[in-house]
């Protein structure tokens, strides 16, 4: 369902908004969206070139540059188990960065979700903005 809207959203954006005429495409995403803005970006400014093959695209990533780190006592973290679920109950593979997915193997490719791995197979250029006194960030 996520692909579809995202489809629909690319869709209304050149189509109802005039996208297509876009000189400079920012996409970007706070917190969670933060993430998701990352994920996407090189997907999105694929899918509008087609459209704006003159654009320029950026992306922003406000927050959610998320690390894959164990806890203190070795054991997997919160939200390593969280996306580990997630990106199986969520059929996310068709959303996550292609080349990060082949870097980390079948059995890995759910690390994808955490910008610390995505962040290095995005091509599109990315300025990151993190909170210092966020926990989950």
């Amino acid at each position: 369902r996520g692909h579809r809207l995202l489809e629909a959203l690319i869709h209304n954006l050149v189509h109802v908004e005039g996208l297509k005429n876009a000189t400079n495409v920012l996409y970007s995403g706070c917190s969670a969206g933060g993430l998701t803005a990352l994920l996407h970006i090189d997907y999105i400014a694929s899918r509008l070139s087609v459209f704006s093959p003159n654009a320029t695209f950026l992306g922003l990533s406000d927050g959610m540059f998320s690390l894959d780190r164990n806890q203190f006592n070795t054991r997997p973290g919160l939200f390593q188990r969280i996306a580990k679920w997630g990106y199986s109950a969520w059929n996310s593979s068709s959303s996550i960065n292609e080349a990060c997915r082949e870097s980390h193997g079948i059995e890995d490719e759910w690390k994808c979700m955490f910008a610390e791995h995505v962040s290095m197979h995005v091509e599109t250029p990315v300025f990151f903005l993190n909170s210092k006194y966020d926990p989950w960030q």
